[in-house]
């Protein structure tokens, strides 16, 4: 039926996601920062981050066009997702993505399922509202291909 999430052929996707700093005590000093953006949570890969401590990281509320490499607890809610930035993307030219703008590529079976959203349109830094994203049923992460 649909392909197998536990062995992530969609991986690796570009996608652009929100970072927000991260408050849980125990947890922030080894992940700075976090994103919800995809329902489930994402955190810098911590391999890449130390390979590249030259490049430019992401701060608190910027949006930042990613390369997702990893799914932890593949086809669960749990776990994260890992992720290498790739450049600052300004709020001005992200663009709100709308039901009718995409195709659907759905991953996993049941109700643990991915769901990669594929733009109509490329060349676009392409985000689906949250009011959009939440109202989707029987997923735990959606992505947004870039």
């Amino acid at each position: 039926m649909f392909p197998d999430v536990r062995s992530p052929k969609y991986l690796p996707v570009r996608t652009v996601v929100k970072w927000y700093d991260n408050h849980q005590e125990h947890r922030s000093e080894r992940n700075r920062l976090i994103s919800k953006s995809l329902l489930k949570t994402m955190l810098i890969d911590e391999h890449w981050a130390a390979k590249n401590p030259d490049k430019p990281m992401p701060q608190d509320a910027e949006f930042w066009l990613v390369d997702v490499v990893h799914e932890t607890c593949a086809g669960q809610p749990r776990g994260a997702f890992l992720a290498h930035p790739i450049r600052r993307v300004q709020w001005e030219h992200v663009t709100k993505l709308m039901p009718g703008m995409y195709e659907e590529k759905w991953y996993g079976a049941g109700d643990q399922k991915l769901l990669m959203l594929e733009p109509k349109t490329g060349g676009v830094a392409w985000i689906l509202p949250w009011l959009h994203r939440v109202r989707i049923q029987n997923v735990y992460a959606v992505i947004v291909s870039q």
